[in-house]
């Protein structure tokens, strides 16, 4: 039984890392050396969008580039990429393999199921053929930086994509800057800044499999006399790329209803808005959530007609406050609205950094893409981040949330690197067939080996930091999904190669993430309400399944009254107590979160949340 399978290199250079497999009758790892010298087949050819439905690669299909395909066999399993011209290869030992493509979005199937065997060293061809599903573009975006940095110019760069069906006409980008980003250049002609710091890129027609990049210039200006004053804030920056939309028929039970989320600061105050900018009214109600910092401290229903907006605000304590909704049931992308805002604060209030990035942003479905970066000093030129950076020490995400990295190299050498080589072994833990590259510095070849990405910057002649530090960074960038329902507990640990020149690779730190569940800490204080009552309620366990208890102390002998609400703010239950301690028994109630009162005869003493699960 073969764990792994990868060797690479000419004449039989092994990998020792990825070449075991479990003898039997030990149950101990060895080196399948005979695996790893043996000769290896070659199998090549094209991947096409039909267009005439025939399933057959003809003159008038289109080839579809950076495409994941895997060769499934009865042992090994090898995963490639298609390149710009929608070519494949792959190098297989003998075994019988189904070669299955893994188109973007879902809108192509196969024509047939596509099988060859290898039984010694040969040389086969075989072209594959998706025809289209639906009728429609679809298009996808991403933006990045290598750096955000204050009292300087910054490169960020733009990528796009059609990876639909047919082509898109007219197609244009929207880019929303933090207020205090300024575009001063840029690659494209753009018009703005508008409202909302709004700039409009003209892309014009996008045929089938057509994608480009440019980059802009954004200045985060400052006091030049005290350039740390914006160290450690982090600046958002959002790309939305049109025509967008969903693409074929609606799912069945969707309303048409699309939730989107926005928020402001005003005065002493943070504004949140929802909107349902959707052409279906919401049919059911559903919740939001808003994080200050890191812990959960409201939550809310909403039920909106078409073109219709909830607006919810708090004092602006200087928190960082983040929202997260619900969209309706079905609804074709099944993403969760979020928004963030750091740094509204009123006159005397301090304010907190560092909690966007811990949870992921609203980048789903692909034709968004929301990038924050946090201004930074210095720093370890060759590193890599995954986004989000997860919840706590533990860097806990949720199981099947994506991850985002990205992948940053810097020659700080003596001399203009010609080539640079990223070398990534991915982990186990990742789903391989859902690998997407996204936007990066510099164009380069992508080779996929067994689990190993192999970024190829050919002949990228960077310069050296010495004599032009602006010019000397690069990085790339790519998205992938977990496993599906990986066991709670998993870590994903992920450390990439960075290859200049001939040089030995210079290693980056190790990434980490752990798969958590309720991990955000949920604000469930209790709070008195009248002059020179008691200290507040305990309220334990909180949260519970079954039963909770309510303790207002040893000294406290009145009679007291305790009424629970629902998020809706209907009472849902009311009992009447004369013990100092005394409990809620949860007969039929559904998990969420309950508001409680606790009042004598003099009015309301105490109120709180209390969560069910």
């Amino acid at each position: 039984l073969y764990i792994s399978h990868q060797c690479t290199g000419d004449f039989g250079i092994i990998i020792i890392e990825d070449c075991f497999y479990t003898d039997c009758d030990d149950n101990e790892p060895n080196i399948n050396v005979e695996s790893c010298l043996e000769v290896r087949n070659l199998l090549q050819g094209k991947l096409f969008l039909d267009q005439d439905e025939d399933c057959l690669s003809s003159n008038g299909d289109i080839p579809l580039p950076g495409t994941i395909i895997q060769a499934v066999g009865n042992n090994f399993t090898f995963t490639t990429i298609t390149d710009t011209a929608g070519c494949y290869n792959f190098e297989l030992y003998p075994d019988t393999y189904e070669i299955i493509p893994y188109p973007t979005e879902g809108f192509t199937q196969t024509c047939e199921s596509y099988t060859i065997s290898f039984f010694g060293s040969d040389t086969a061809s075989l072209d594959l053929v998706l025809t289209p599903l639906v009728d429609c573009p679809f298009l996808e975006v991403d933006v990045s930086t290598p750096f955000l940095k204050a009292c300087t110019s910054n490169t960020y760069y733009v990528s796009y994509q059609n990876t639909g069906t047919s082509p898109a006409e007219d197609t244009y980008i929207h880019l929303i800057l933090h207020p205090q980003l300024t575009i001063t250049d840029s690659e494209l002609p753009f018009t703005g800044p508008q409202a909302n710091n709004l700039y409009v890129f003209e892309l014009g027609d996008l045929e089938v499999g057509n994608e480009g990049q440019f980059w802009l210039n954004i200045e985060l200006p400052c006091d030049e006399t005290n350039p740390e004053e914006f160290l450690g804030n982090t600046y958002c920056v959002y790309a939305h790329i049109f025509p967008s939309g969903n693409c074929g028929p609606n799912p069945t039970g969707w309303d048409g209803s699309h939730v989107a989320l926005s928020t402001y600061c005003e005065g002493d105050s943070v504004y949140f808005q929802i909107t349902n900018i959707g052409t279906g009214d919401m049919s059911l109600p559903k919740e939001y959530i808003v994080i200050e910092d890191q812990v959960m401290f409201d939550q809310g229903s909403y039920i909106l007609q078409s073109g219709q907006e909830k607006t919810v605000s708090y004092y602006a304590n200087g928190s960082t406050f983040r929202m997260e909704a619900e969209q309706a049931d079905n609804h074709p992308w099944g993403n969760q609205p979020a928004t963030s805002i750091e740094g509204c604060a009123a006159e005397g209030e301090s304010i907190s950094q560092g909690f966007i990035n811990i949870f992921q942003q609203d980048e789903i479905p692909p034709f968004l893409s929301h990038e924050c970066t946090t201004v930074v000093g210095p720093y370890d030129p060759n590193d890599k981040q995954g986004f989000p950076i997860g919840y706590g020490e533990e860097h806990y995400i949720n199981p099947n949330q994506d991850i985002e990295y990205i992948i940053r190299f810097q020659n700080v050498g003596t001399a203009p690197a010609q080539s640079i080589v990223i070398e990534d072994l991915i982990p186990s833990e990742l789903d391989m067939t859902t690998f997407n590259p996204g936007v990066s510095s510099h164009p380069y070849v992508l080779d996929i080996q067994g689990r190993r990405l192999i970024f190829n910057f050919e002949h990228i002649n960077l310069p050296d930091s010495l004599n032009n530090e602006a010019e000397s960074h690069g990085f790339v960038k790519f998205k992938i999904s977990q496993n599906e329902d990986l066991p709670i507990g998993t870590v994903i640990e992920n450390t990439a190669e960075i290859y200049f020149d001939f040089n030995n690779p210079i290693f980056t730190n190790t990434t980490f993430h752990k798969i958590g569940e309720d991990f955000i800490e949920i604000d469930i204080v209790s709070t008195p309400t009248l002059e020179n009552t008691k200290p507040s309620v305990r309220v334990y366990p909180n949260p519970f399944s079954e039963s909770t208890t309510f303790d207002l102390g040893k000294d406290f002998n009145e009679e007291t009254d305790l009424i629970i609400y629902d998020v809706l703010g209907r009472e849902v239950h009311k009992s009447h107590n004369d013990t100092s301690a005394f409990q809620f028994e949860n007969k039929d109630f559904l998990n969420g979160i309950y508001f409680f009162e606790i009042l004598t005869q003099d009015g309301k003493i105490h109120e709180g949340k209390i969560i069910i699960r």
